[in-house]
């Protein structure tokens, strides 16, 4: 059947304007929903999350409010991967919209969030930056990049304190299709990615793609696809692109 909105969840630091492009390669088949988290850009206005439930609390209550009579889907990146994985299970528990199915992108599973997500909002600029530099590769240390990502520390630290905050229940699972990617050369999650197995109890698809945390930076188009195959079935351009080693399935 697929989902006919699907809302996409940013990584930490980032914002919907972000995401907003993609929804050009899906508009025949979907509405793409970016969401603004609280206390940046178009909501600067407002507090942002103090605590992990809080935010998913607002998650669901944007999802059920927005998403009303249609059938939904979630995806994050990140940060948002955890945010979307923790609204499935609770706009499950609720039943206000029928979930179709959860993509999650460069994001730790639960069961080891625990035990290996490291306190880098204690870092200190110096050290914040140069990690953030890491993650993004060559391009992230471009002056005007490395300029871009120092102006955004503040909100950066702030969502990596958020994310630290996450104590989830190492065995929980969804009851819907769940879809992982990673970029094959993401130093953060590449190791263990495969813990996902085990939080679904329907389906999990694993997508690796050509490069580093933020893979989809120098070109979204083979996830777009993706995210056309997964929340569009029956779309008659959702084929992967398996020609460049992309997306390929473990």
């Amino acid at each position: 059947m697929g989902a006919s909105v699907v809302f996409c969840l940013p990584h930490a630091g980032g914002g919907q304007h972000q995401y907003l492009s993609w929804s050009r390669a899906m508009a025949d088949v979907l509405t793409w929903v970016p969401i603004e988290y609280p206390g940046r850009f178009t909501r600067d206005d407002e507090p942002p999350w103090e605590t992990f439930p809080e935010a998913v609390t607002d998650v669901v209550s944007y999802v059920e409010d927005r998403g009303r009579g249609h059938r939904v889907g979630l995806f994050g990146h990140s940060l948002g991967g955890a945010l979307a994985f923790e609204a499935a299970r609770r706009l499950s528990e609720r039943g206000q919209v029928p979930l179709d199915s959860v993509m999650v992108s460069g994001c730790e599973p639960p069961s080891a969030a625990g035990t290996i997500h490291q306190r880098y909002f204690e870092l200190d600029d110096e050290q914040l930056l140069a990690h953030l530099q890491h993650l993004g590769g060559p391009a992230a240390r471009e002056p005007l990049a490395s300029r871009m990502l120092t102006e955004t520390l503040p909100l950066i630290r702030s969502d990596y304190r958020l994310h630290h905050s996450y104590t989830p229940d190492p065995d929980c699972r969804i009851g819907v299709p769940l879809t992982v990617c990673i970029g094959r050369d993401d130093p953060l999650h590449t190791d263990r990615i495969q813990a996902w197995h085990s939080h679904s109890s329907v389906s999990v698809r694993f997508h690796r793609f050509d490069g580093g945390h933020f893979y989809w930076q120098a070109d979204a188009g083979p996830l777009t696809k993706l995210i056309r195959e997964v929340f569009a079935p029956d779309s008659k351009t959702a084929t992967r692109d398996e020609t460049k080693g992309s997306a390929c399935r473990d």
